[in-house]
Protein backbone atom coordinates (compact mmCIF):
# COMPACT_ATOMS: atom_id res chain seq x y z
CA UNK A 1 0.00 0.00 0.00
CA UNK A 2 2.85 2.37 0.86
CA UNK A 3 4.55 1.57 -2.43
CA UNK A 4 1.38 2.37 -4.36
CA UNK A 5 0.90 5.63 -2.49
CA UNK A 6 4.51 6.63 -3.17
CA UNK A 7 4.08 5.82 -6.86
CA UNK A 8 0.86 7.85 -7.00
CA UNK A 9 2.59 10.77 -5.23
CA UNK A 10 5.50 10.76 -7.70
CA UNK A 11 3.09 10.61 -10.64
CA UNK A 12 1.16 13.61 -9.34
CA UNK A 13 4.38 15.56 -8.76
CA UNK A 14 5.49 14.85 -12.31
CA UNK A 15 2.09 15.92 -13.63
CA UNK A 16 2.20 19.18 -11.66
CA UNK A 17 5.71 19.85 -12.95
CA UNK A 18 4.59 19.37 -16.55
CA UNK A 19 1.60 21.64 -15.91
CA UNK A 20 3.91 24.28 -14.44
CA UNK A 21 6.15 24.19 -17.53
CA UNK A 22 3.09 24.62 -19.75
CA UNK A 23 1.72 27.55 -17.73
CA UNK A 24 5.09 29.27 -17.12
CA UNK A 25 7.28 28.33 -20.11
CA UNK A 26 9.53 31.41 -19.88
CA UNK A 27 10.25 30.97 -16.14
CA UNK A 28 10.89 27.25 -16.60
CA UNK A 29 13.28 27.95 -19.48
CA UNK A 30 15.23 30.61 -17.57
CA UNK A 31 15.57 28.46 -14.45
CA UNK A 32 16.67 25.47 -16.52
CA UNK A 33 19.17 27.71 -18.32
CA UNK A 34 20.56 28.86 -14.98
CA UNK A 35 21.25 25.27 -13.96
CA UNK A 36 22.83 24.59 -17.35
CA UNK A 37 25.14 27.63 -17.08
CA UNK A 38 26.42 26.64 -13.64
CA UNK A 39 26.96 23.07 -14.78
CA UNK A 40 28.69 23.96 -18.06
CA UNK A 41 30.90 26.80 -16.81
CA UNK A 42 31.91 25.46 -13.38
CA UNK A 43 30.92 21.86 -12.62
CA UNK A 44 31.74 20.22 -15.96
CA UNK A 45 35.31 21.56 -16.45
CA UNK A 46 36.13 21.07 -12.76
CA UNK A 47 35.03 17.44 -12.49
CA UNK A 48 35.62 15.90 -15.93
CA UNK A 49 39.42 15.38 -15.58
CA UNK A 50 39.01 13.97 -12.08
CA UNK A 51 36.22 11.61 -13.15
CA UNK A 52 38.40 10.25 -15.96
CA UNK A 53 41.37 9.75 -13.64
CA UNK A 54 39.12 8.09 -11.08
CA UNK A 55 37.97 5.52 -13.65
CA UNK A 56 41.60 4.79 -14.49
CA UNK A 57 42.54 4.43 -10.82
CA UNK A 58 39.65 2.02 -10.26
CA UNK A 59 40.60 -0.10 -13.28
CA UNK A 60 44.24 -0.32 -12.20
CA UNK A 61 43.24 -1.35 -8.67
CA UNK A 62 44.57 1.70 -6.85
CA UNK A 63 41.27 2.31 -5.05
CA UNK A 64 41.14 -1.32 -3.89
CA UNK A 65 44.72 -0.98 -2.65
CA UNK A 66 43.66 2.04 -0.61
CA UNK A 67 40.83 -0.07 0.77
CA UNK A 68 43.32 -2.60 2.13
CA UNK A 69 45.33 0.18 3.72
CA UNK A 70 42.19 1.48 5.41
CA UNK A 71 41.32 -1.92 6.89
CA UNK A 72 43.03 -1.32 10.29
CA UNK A 73 41.31 2.08 10.54
CA UNK A 74 37.91 0.57 9.78
CA UNK A 75 38.31 -2.10 12.44
CA UNK A 76 39.75 0.20 15.09
CA UNK A 77 37.48 3.25 14.76
CA UNK A 78 34.20 1.90 13.40
CA UNK A 79 34.26 -1.85 14.18
CA UNK A 80 33.41 -2.94 10.65
CA UNK A 81 35.17 -5.53 8.49
CA UNK A 82 38.11 -4.51 6.36
CA UNK A 83 36.08 -5.05 3.19
CA UNK A 84 34.35 -1.79 4.06
CA UNK A 85 37.64 0.01 3.48
CA UNK A 86 37.10 -0.31 -0.26
CA UNK A 87 33.79 1.54 0.00
CA UNK A 88 35.40 4.11 2.29
CA UNK A 89 38.28 4.71 -0.12
CA UNK A 90 35.89 5.03 -3.06
CA UNK A 91 33.54 7.40 -1.24
CA UNK A 92 36.28 9.61 0.19
CA UNK A 93 38.07 10.00 -3.15
CA UNK A 94 35.46 9.73 -5.92
CA UNK A 95 32.57 11.12 -3.87
CA UNK A 96 28.92 10.24 -3.51
CA UNK A 97 27.03 8.17 -4.45
CA UNK A 98 29.82 5.79 -5.60
CA UNK A 99 30.20 4.16 -2.18
CA UNK A 100 26.50 3.20 -2.10
CA UNK A 101 26.99 0.84 -5.04
CA UNK A 102 29.94 -0.90 -3.35
CA UNK A 103 28.15 -1.14 0.00
CA UNK A 104 25.08 -2.69 -1.60
CA UNK A 105 27.29 -5.20 -3.45
CA UNK A 106 29.16 -6.39 -0.36
CA UNK A 107 25.87 -6.64 1.54
CA UNK A 108 24.29 -8.75 -1.21
CA UNK A 109 27.34 -11.01 -1.07
CA UNK A 110 26.78 -11.31 2.71
CA UNK A 111 30.29 -10.04 3.44
CA UNK A 112 28.87 -7.71 6.11
CA UNK A 113 25.81 -7.71 8.33
CA UNK A 114 22.98 -5.21 7.92
CA UNK A 115 24.21 -3.07 10.81
CA UNK A 116 27.76 -3.09 9.45
CA UNK A 117 26.49 -2.22 5.98
CA UNK A 118 24.52 0.75 7.32
CA UNK A 119 27.58 2.00 9.20
CA UNK A 120 29.74 1.66 6.09
CA UNK A 121 27.14 3.42 3.94
CA UNK A 122 26.91 6.33 6.40
CA UNK A 123 30.63 6.99 6.89
CA UNK A 124 31.65 6.38 3.26
CA UNK A 125 29.02 8.75 1.84
CA UNK A 126 31.31 11.71 1.30
CA UNK A 127 31.78 14.60 -1.06
CA UNK A 128 34.91 14.40 -3.19
CA UNK A 129 37.77 16.63 -1.98
CA UNK A 130 38.35 17.62 -5.59
CA UNK A 131 34.73 18.77 -5.84
CA UNK A 132 35.04 20.79 -2.64
CA UNK A 133 38.28 22.48 -3.68
CA UNK A 134 37.70 22.89 -7.43
CA UNK A 135 33.97 23.65 -7.53
CA UNK A 136 33.07 25.10 -4.12
CA UNK A 137 36.26 26.91 -3.11
CA UNK A 138 37.76 27.91 -6.47
CA UNK A 139 34.68 27.93 -8.70
CA UNK A 140 32.23 29.58 -6.30
CA UNK A 141 34.33 31.44 -3.71
CA UNK A 142 37.57 31.85 -5.72
CA UNK A 143 39.72 30.99 -2.71
CA UNK A 144 41.65 27.71 -2.49
CA UNK A 145 42.46 27.97 1.25
CA UNK A 146 38.75 27.93 2.00
CA UNK A 147 38.56 24.56 0.25
CA UNK A 148 41.06 23.10 2.72
CA UNK A 149 38.98 24.38 5.63
CA UNK A 150 35.68 23.00 4.25
CA UNK A 151 37.33 19.66 3.44
CA UNK A 152 38.69 19.41 6.99
CA UNK A 153 35.28 20.15 8.50
CA UNK A 154 33.64 17.62 6.17
CA UNK A 155 35.90 14.72 7.12
CA UNK A 156 36.04 15.52 10.83
CA UNK A 157 32.24 15.41 10.89
CA UNK A 158 32.38 12.05 9.10
CA UNK A 159 34.75 10.65 11.73
CA UNK A 160 32.52 11.91 14.55
CA UNK A 161 29.52 10.39 12.78
CA UNK A 162 31.33 7.05 12.62
CA UNK A 163 32.03 7.17 16.35
CA UNK A 164 28.37 7.93 17.10
CA UNK A 165 27.24 5.02 14.91
CA UNK A 166 29.71 2.72 16.63
CA UNK A 167 28.20 3.66 20.00
CA UNK A 168 24.68 3.16 18.67
CA UNK A 169 25.16 -0.17 16.91
CA UNK A 170 27.64 -1.50 19.46
CA UNK A 171 30.68 -3.65 18.82
CA UNK A 172 30.08 -6.43 16.34
CA UNK A 173 31.69 -9.84 16.91
CA UNK A 174 35.29 -9.86 15.78
CA UNK A 175 35.99 -11.96 12.72
CA UNK A 176 39.35 -13.67 12.30
CA UNK A 177 41.58 -12.31 9.58
CA UNK A 178 41.81 -14.73 6.69
CA UNK A 179 44.87 -12.98 5.23
CA UNK A 180 48.15 -13.39 7.15
CA UNK A 181 50.38 -11.51 4.74
CA UNK A 182 51.75 -8.08 5.47
CA UNK A 183 49.44 -5.16 4.77
CA UNK A 184 51.63 -3.80 1.95
CA UNK A 185 51.89 -7.23 0.32
CA UNK A 186 48.13 -7.77 0.45
CA UNK A 187 47.44 -4.30 -0.93
CA UNK A 188 49.74 -4.87 -3.90
CA UNK A 189 48.17 -8.27 -4.56
CA UNK A 190 44.70 -6.76 -4.46
CA UNK A 191 45.78 -4.02 -6.87
CA UNK A 192 47.15 -6.49 -9.43
CA UNK A 193 44.13 -8.76 -9.00
CA UNK A 194 41.72 -5.87 -9.61
CA UNK A 195 43.61 -4.82 -12.76
CA UNK A 196 43.69 -8.41 -13.99
CA UNK A 197 39.95 -8.74 -13.47
CA UNK A 198 39.38 -5.54 -15.43
CA UNK A 199 41.53 -6.74 -18.35
CA UNK A 200 41.21 -3.65 -20.57
CA UNK A 201 44.12 -2.09 -22.43
CA UNK A 202 44.98 1.51 -21.67
CA UNK A 203 43.48 2.77 -24.93
CA UNK A 204 40.22 0.94 -24.33
CA UNK A 205 40.21 2.05 -20.69
CA UNK A 206 40.76 5.70 -21.60
CA UNK A 207 37.91 5.68 -24.11
CA UNK A 208 35.55 3.98 -21.65
CA UNK A 209 36.61 6.40 -18.89
CA UNK A 210 35.82 9.44 -21.05
CA UNK A 211 32.41 8.04 -22.09
CA UNK A 212 31.49 7.01 -18.54
CA UNK A 213 32.63 10.35 -17.07
CA UNK A 214 30.62 12.36 -19.60
CA UNK A 215 27.56 10.20 -18.93
CA UNK A 216 27.89 10.80 -15.19
CA UNK A 217 28.30 14.54 -15.74
CA UNK A 218 25.30 14.59 -18.06
CA UNK A 219 23.29 12.92 -15.30
CA UNK A 220 24.48 15.59 -12.84
CA UNK A 221 23.65 18.36 -15.32
CA UNK A 222 20.19 16.98 -16.02
CA UNK A 223 19.49 16.69 -12.30
CA UNK A 224 20.61 20.28 -11.74
CA UNK A 225 18.35 21.56 -14.53
CA UNK A 226 15.36 19.55 -13.29
CA UNK A 227 15.70 20.69 -9.70
CA UNK A 228 16.25 24.27 -10.87
CA UNK A 229 12.79 24.11 -12.46
CA UNK A 230 11.31 22.51 -9.31
CA UNK A 231 12.82 25.22 -7.11
CA UNK A 232 11.48 27.91 -9.44
CA UNK A 233 8.03 26.32 -9.19
CA UNK A 234 8.23 26.43 -5.38
CA UNK A 235 9.27 30.09 -5.55
CA UNK A 236 6.41 31.11 -7.85
CA UNK A 237 3.85 29.43 -5.61
CA UNK A 238 4.96 31.77 -2.77
CA UNK A 239 5.58 28.77 -0.53
CA UNK A 240 8.93 30.18 0.58
CA UNK A 241 7.31 33.52 1.35
CA UNK A 242 4.75 31.73 3.54
CA UNK A 243 7.48 29.81 5.37
CA UNK A 244 9.46 33.01 5.86
CA UNK A 245 6.42 34.81 7.26
CA UNK A 246 5.68 31.98 9.69
CA UNK A 247 9.30 31.75 10.85
CA UNK A 248 9.46 35.51 11.35
CA UNK A 249 6.23 35.43 13.36
CA UNK A 250 7.10 32.52 15.64
CA UNK A 251 10.89 33.05 15.85
CA UNK A 252 11.27 36.80 16.07
CA UNK A 253 14.86 36.59 17.31
CA UNK A 254 16.00 34.81 14.15
CA UNK A 255 16.69 37.33 11.39
CA UNK A 256 16.47 35.00 8.39
CA UNK A 257 15.92 36.79 5.11
CA UNK A 258 13.78 35.31 2.38
CA UNK A 259 16.81 35.21 0.07
CA UNK A 260 18.72 33.15 2.64
CA UNK A 261 15.78 30.80 3.07
CA UNK A 262 15.56 30.39 -0.70
CA UNK A 263 19.27 29.53 -0.97
CA UNK A 264 19.11 26.96 1.84
CA UNK A 265 15.97 25.38 0.35
CA UNK A 266 17.68 25.17 -3.02
CA UNK A 267 20.66 23.38 -1.48
CA UNK A 268 18.31 21.07 0.42
CA UNK A 269 17.11 19.79 -2.97
CA UNK A 270 20.24 20.16 -5.13
CA UNK A 271 23.68 20.77 -3.69
CA UNK A 272 25.38 22.53 -6.61
CA UNK A 273 22.65 25.11 -7.15
CA UNK A 274 22.26 25.78 -3.43
CA UNK A 275 25.99 26.20 -2.84
CA UNK A 276 26.22 28.59 -5.77
CA UNK A 277 23.32 30.73 -4.53
CA UNK A 278 24.71 30.84 -1.00
CA UNK A 279 28.21 31.78 -2.20
CA UNK A 280 26.89 34.69 -4.29
CA UNK A 281 24.38 35.99 -1.74
CA UNK A 282 25.30 39.42 -0.35
CA UNK A 283 22.75 39.17 2.48
CA UNK A 284 24.41 36.20 4.22
CA UNK A 285 27.49 36.85 6.42
CA UNK A 286 30.54 35.03 5.13
CA UNK A 287 30.97 32.69 8.09
CA UNK A 288 27.31 31.70 7.79
CA UNK A 289 27.82 31.06 4.07
CA UNK A 290 30.61 28.63 4.91
CA UNK A 291 28.58 26.99 7.70
CA UNK A 292 25.54 26.50 5.45
CA UNK A 293 27.68 25.02 2.66
CA UNK A 294 29.47 22.64 5.06
CA UNK A 295 26.07 21.52 6.29
CA UNK A 296 24.73 21.07 2.75
CA UNK A 297 27.80 19.04 1.74
CA UNK A 298 27.05 16.65 4.59
CA UNK A 299 23.36 16.51 3.65
CA UNK A 300 24.26 16.11 -0.09
CA UNK A 301 20.80 17.03 -1.40
CA UNK A 302 17.63 15.08 -2.17
CA UNK A 303 18.86 14.44 -5.70
CA UNK A 304 21.74 12.35 -4.32
CA UNK A 305 19.44 10.74 -1.75
CA UNK A 306 17.27 9.43 -4.56
CA UNK A 307 20.32 7.89 -6.22
CA UNK A 308 21.39 6.20 -2.98
CA UNK A 309 17.88 4.91 -2.33
CA UNK A 310 17.81 3.41 -5.80
CA UNK A 311 21.20 1.71 -5.31
CA UNK A 312 20.26 0.04 -2.00
CA UNK A 313 16.68 -0.90 -2.82
CA UNK A 314 17.57 -4.56 -3.54
CA UNK A 315 19.18 -4.99 -0.12
CA UNK A 316 17.94 -4.87 3.47
CA UNK A 317 19.88 -1.66 4.13
CA UNK A 318 17.44 0.90 5.51
CA UNK A 319 17.16 4.30 3.92
CA UNK A 320 15.88 5.85 7.16
CA UNK A 321 19.22 5.06 8.85
CA UNK A 322 21.01 6.77 6.00
CA UNK A 323 18.64 9.75 6.24
CA UNK A 324 19.18 10.28 9.97
CA UNK A 325 22.96 9.91 9.59
CA UNK A 326 22.95 12.67 6.97
CA UNK A 327 20.95 14.94 9.27
CA UNK A 328 23.37 14.27 12.13
CA UNK A 329 26.43 14.96 9.99
CA UNK A 330 24.86 18.15 8.67
CA UNK A 331 24.37 19.38 12.24
CA UNK A 332 27.92 18.39 13.21
CA UNK A 333 29.38 20.18 10.18
CA UNK A 334 27.42 23.32 11.01
CA UNK A 335 28.69 23.37 14.61
CA UNK A 336 32.28 22.46 13.70
CA UNK A 337 32.45 25.37 11.27
CA UNK A 338 32.00 27.87 14.10
CA UNK A 339 34.27 25.84 16.39
CA UNK A 340 37.26 25.92 14.03
CA UNK A 341 36.59 29.24 12.30
CA UNK A 342 38.61 31.47 14.62
CA UNK A 343 41.77 29.32 14.56
CA UNK A 344 41.40 29.18 10.79
CA UNK A 345 41.16 32.97 10.64
CA UNK A 346 44.41 33.20 12.55
CA UNK A 347 46.11 31.16 9.81
CA UNK A 348 44.32 32.66 6.80
CA UNK A 349 43.07 36.07 7.90
CA UNK A 350 42.69 37.29 4.30
CA UNK A 351 40.13 34.65 3.24
CA UNK A 352 37.07 36.19 1.61
CA UNK A 353 35.22 35.85 -1.70
CA UNK A 354 36.72 38.19 -4.31
CA UNK A 355 33.35 39.64 -5.35
CA UNK A 356 33.02 41.45 -2.00
CA UNK A 357 34.09 45.10 -2.23
CA UNK A 358 34.36 45.67 1.50
CA UNK A 359 35.60 43.53 4.34
CA UNK A 360 33.06 43.09 7.15
CA UNK A 361 34.20 43.51 10.75
CA UNK A 362 34.11 39.80 11.44
CA UNK A 363 36.63 39.21 8.64
CA UNK A 364 39.17 41.83 9.75
CA UNK A 365 42.51 40.42 10.81
CA UNK A 366 43.14 40.77 14.54
CA UNK A 367 45.75 43.29 15.63
CA UNK A 368 47.09 40.95 18.28
CA UNK A 369 47.03 37.23 18.85
CA UNK A 370 43.62 36.30 20.23
CA UNK A 371 43.43 35.47 23.91
CA UNK A 372 44.35 31.84 24.53
CA UNK A 373 42.36 31.49 27.74
CA UNK A 374 39.23 33.12 26.34
CA UNK A 375 39.14 30.97 23.20
CA UNK A 376 40.13 27.82 25.10
CA UNK A 377 37.10 28.30 27.34
CA UNK A 378 34.92 28.92 24.26
CA UNK A 379 36.21 25.78 22.53
CA UNK A 380 35.64 23.65 25.66
CA UNK A 381 32.11 25.04 25.99
CA UNK A 382 31.27 24.31 22.35
CA UNK A 383 32.77 20.81 22.65
CA UNK A 384 30.61 20.10 25.71
CA UNK A 385 27.53 21.33 23.85
CA UNK A 386 28.49 19.19 20.87
CA UNK A 387 28.91 16.08 23.03
CA UNK A 388 25.54 16.79 24.66
CA UNK A 389 23.90 16.99 21.23
CA UNK A 390 25.65 13.77 20.19
CA UNK A 391 24.26 11.98 23.25
CA UNK A 392 20.77 13.22 22.39
CA UNK A 393 21.13 11.85 18.87
CA UNK A 394 22.29 8.49 20.21
CA UNK A 395 19.12 8.31 22.30
CA UNK A 396 17.07 9.32 19.25
CA UNK A 397 18.74 6.61 17.19
CA UNK A 398 17.80 3.96 19.72
CA UNK A 399 14.25 5.30 20.04
CA UNK A 400 13.58 5.53 16.30
CA UNK A 401 15.33 2.33 15.25
CA UNK A 402 14.70 0.19 18.31
CA UNK A 403 14.79 -3.42 17.25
Amino acid sequence: MNHRFFTFLLAMCAAFLVLFIIIFPEEAFQSSLQGLNIWWKIVFPSLLPFFILSEILIAYGVIRMFGVWLEPLMRFLFKVPGVGGWALAMGWTVGYPSSAQITSNIRRQNLVTRDEGEKILAISHSSSPIFIINVIAIGFFHHIQLGLFITTIHFISLLLLGIVLRLYYGDTPKKPLTQKNHLIVRSVKEMFQAHQQDGRTFGKLLGDAVISSIQNLLMIGGTMMLFAVIIKMITLTNLLHLIHSLSTHFFKNINLSENTLSSITTGWFELNLGAYQISTSQSIPFIWQVAFICSLLAWSGFSVHLQVKNLIQNTDLRYRSFLVSRMLQALLSFLLTFLFWKPYQALFSDVQPIFLNTTPNYMEAPNTIWSIWENTFTIILILLCTMFILSIFIVMFRAVFYR
